[in-house]
């Protein structure tokens, strides 16, 4: 069976014509809605990228950071490592200065006194003063005898002139 409708058509033009603005509306705000959120989720997608740049330019910073500390601290180990060389270097030295003291100074008089030794490659130079010119030259003829340089070379014997004369010599001792 059909139905019947009673309704006057005027009413049925006027639901319509609100049917289709409400439909027209509805369908506006569907599309300012989609626009909306094809807009908003960019700038979130956007804002999301960005904080993930700046952590990571923080952990690129920090990396850098102990990298900067890591080749300063290599520097410093290198720089111990020199000094650890240079303090076995001069206890090295040292201890020849001290063996080369020990024999000098069995050969030497009591009268006479050294007032510089420089230790080279190839021997020892050493400046002696006395008051007794001849405690010099057994100093001398001492290094010649003890046989431990080859050679022993005295470069001259010079005095002050005063009253007590204080003599010097240079004396060259050759390994």
């Amino acid at each position: 069976m059909r139905e019947l409708n009673l309704l006057p058509i005027e009413i049925k033009d006027v639901h319509k014509k609100r049917r289709s603005t409400i439909l027209g509306a509805v369908s506006f705000l569907g599309i300012v809605a989609v626009i909306a959120i094809a807009m908003i989720i960019p700038k979130i997608v956007i804002l999301a990228l960005e904080s993930k740049e700046n952590d990571l330019k923080q952990q690129v910073t920090l990396k850098q950071y102990i990298t900067d500390e890591n080749i300063k601290f290599k520097t410093k180990i290198n720089d111990f490592k020199g000094y650890f060389s240079l303090i076995d270097s001069i206890r090295a030295n040292d201890e020849k200065v001290t063996f080369k003291l020990k024999e000098i100074s069995e050969q030497l008089p009591p009268e006479v006194t050294i007032n510089s030794l420089n230790l080279k490659n190839d021997g020892i130079v050493l400046v002696a003063t006395s008051k007794n010119y001849t405690a010099i030259c057994n100093f001398t003829a001492n290094l010649q005898l003890c046989k431990k340089y080859k050679k022993v070379y005295l470069a001259g014997i010079t005095s002050d002139n005063g009253a007590a004369p204080i003599y010097t010599c240079t004396i060259t001792l050759v390994k």
